[in-house]
């Protein structure tokens, strides 16, 4: 292995004449060597840049560029820094720098520089020591898109007790209320195994408790959809005891509203959304939103699947009738559950064969918006 010591870091930019306007003109460097981290100021001007002269005698274990959180792209991480980070990152000491690091080994899973099922390792070793609220929120959220997208449900099978088994310890250990609700809600996202949905519905029907954390009617309502997507015995008795216990009218429209989304019946859930055709049905955007949610869970990816590419048609309309943002959250709510080859193949094709005339913006949304699935369904692939 080279002496890191005499290593450059190059950092590239592709218009150098917008460089100045564009993009800011030093980096912050975090070097992370034995005798703990440094950062170095790393000027941008030119298209490489040479910090060996500032190491003074430290040989890096890991480089990170934008360590402070302030960078802006993609920095692909060296091999000797992918390694440490993916079997020290929990020994970083900044959470700042711990965060963006965790962000760098994101950006290699996607990249496809590094396995899922290696990235997933590191994820629960670093969160069975993390303390710091914001990084536990992030890295749990990380750990849902991970699970759900990018391994196949053979991997998810086969991890599923161990998850769910790691992911109870840590909620009971969690030091504080909000610890415990980012822990309860990524263990109600994940958990699929017989015990598991067996304590949730023991929590909804309020025969079992959490310590240091009561749930409210939210929670109860978070539980009911959940259990619904995983298709428990007696659910509809269970949603109509659930639409009973709301209070609000406006929380009990929305719950009545998503009910068809949520339906173990696959025409039903179909009927609902047809329903969305109309702009009238799209009224309210937040409900039809997460109603979409439901419909394109990875749970129900598979029954969905064919009504993707009528979602895709209507975009037009539903920009053109909905409020800002409504677009891109349609858009969203349709893709995030999906990571099929076959579906991308789909959303590929319906974006190659736009005319045209179509609107720029939809076009660059649609991009956007399916390139997780795309990533996802390449990996799925191999």
């Amino acid at each position: 292995m080279r002496d890191r010591r005499v290593e450059a870091l190059s950092i590239f930019q592709s218009d150098p004449q917008a460089r100045g306007r564009l993009w800011p003109q030093q980096l912050h460097v975090t070097i992370g060597c034995r005798e703990g981290s440094r950062t170095l100021v790393a000027d941008l001007v030119g298209s490489a840049i040479d910090l060996t002269s500032k190491l003074a005698g430290c040989v890096p274990d890991y480089v990170l560029a934008g360590g402070d959180g302030w960078g802006y792209g993609e920095f692909e991480l060296d091999p000797r820094t992918q390694q440490h980070l993916l079997d020290a990152l929990h020994r970083i000491d900044d959470p700042l720098a711990r965060g963006v690091a965790s962000s760098a080994l994101w950006d290699a899973m996607l990249s496809a520089r590094l396995a899922p099922e290696r990235l997933l390792e590191t994820a629960l070793q670093t969160l069975a020591r993390e303390t710091d609220a914001q990084l536990v929120g992030e890295m749990l959220e990380q750990l849902q898109t991970l699970w759900w997208r990018f391994l196949p449900p053979s991997q998810r099978e086969a991890r599923a007790v161990d998850i769910e088994r790691f992911l109870r310890e840590r909620l009971d250990a969690a030091a504080t209320p909000g610890l415990k609700s980012s822990w309860f809600r990524a263990f109600r996202a994940l958990a699929t195994t017989p015990e598991s949905v067996a304590w949730l519905q023991a929590l909804w029907r309020r025969e079992a408790t959490i310590a240091a954390l009561p749930l409210v009617e939210a929670d109860e309502t978070a539980l009911a959809h959940a259990l619904a997507l995983r298709d428990v015995a007696g659910i509809e008795a269970l949603l109509d005891a659930q639409a009973a216990r709301i209070t609000n009218a406006d929380r009990q429209a929305r719950f009545a509203f998503l009910r068809g989304a949520l339906s173990a019946d696959r025409a039903e859930r179909e009927r609902w959304f047809q329903t969305l055709a109309d702009a009238d049905g799209r009224r309210h955007e937040t409900w039809v939103a997460e109603g979409l949610g439901y419909l394109h869970h990875p749970l129900r990816a598979a029954a969905s699947a064919p009504l993707v590419l009528p979602a895709l048609e209507m975009l037009p309309e539903v920009s053109r009738t909905g409020d800002i943002f409504f677009d891109s959250a349609w858009l969203n709510a349709t893709l995030r559950g999906h990571s099929s080859p076959d579906v991308a193949v789909y959303v590929r094709r319906f974006l190659d064969e736009l005319p045209a005339a179509y609107p720029a913006h939809l076009r660059a949304l649609l991009q956007q918006e399916s390139d997780l699935l795309f990533r996802a369904a390449r990996v799925q692939q191999r």
